[in-house]
């Protein structure tokens, strides 16, 4: 429990608190630092709601940009699609 020293006025104390909950990855106890970026749904308002899945650095899975994450279960997806539009291109 993370205590911390505050003063008011003339006088001193402690406030502890259990602090914020941190979401830990989703593969294991370590605290997320990326979320799943494949989309999953798409919504009335047009845009792509995105899977979310929290992923610590050890189990993200990077796209080809570099700037997208994906959990284990949408990498293959996301990577195949990139392949299609890739050939699509040439």
């Amino acid at each position: 429990m993370p205590c911390t020293p505050i003063k008011i006025g003339n006088s001193t104390g402690l406030l502890c608190s259990r602090g914020q909950k941190r979401k830990v990855c989703y593969y294991c106890s370590r605290i997320h630092e990326f979320l799943c970026d494949f989309p999953v749904k798409k919504q009335k308002n047009g845009k792509w709601k995105t899977c979310d899945k929290p992923l610590c650095e050890i189990h993200t899975k990077k796209g080809t940009s570099g700037e997208t994450d994906f959990c284990r279960e949408h990498y293959g997806k996301a990577l195949a699609a990139y392949n299609r539009r890739a050939l699509l291109q040439t």
